[in-house]
């Protein structure tokens, strides 16, 4: 089972796992992206956050923190 799979889980997982590492940075990346760039455009902040969150069917507004996004699912009318 992989640390990703742990931490889904819900059981106890290393977050130093290397996937998981890069799986915080590209968040990092993208939640700067929507806060800082993409704050005002709201098409393309729409496509970067369901790039960020694919499960998340709602605008979030900035500013916006998360450590991974993939785990986080939101529906419609929310």
């Amino acid at each position: 089972m992989t640390e990703m799979e742990k931490m889904q889980a819900g059981e106890w997982f290393s977050p130093n796992d290397e996937e998981l590492v890069r799986d915080r940075a590209r968040a990092r990346h993208l939640t700067h992206r929507l806060n800082v760039a993409l704050k005002d455009k709201d098409a393309t902040y729409l496509a970067t956050l369901r790039e960020l969150c694919p499960r998340v069917e709602a605008m979030i507004r900035a500013p916006f923190h998360c450590d991974y996004g993939y785990n986080i699912s939101i529906g419609k009318g929310s």
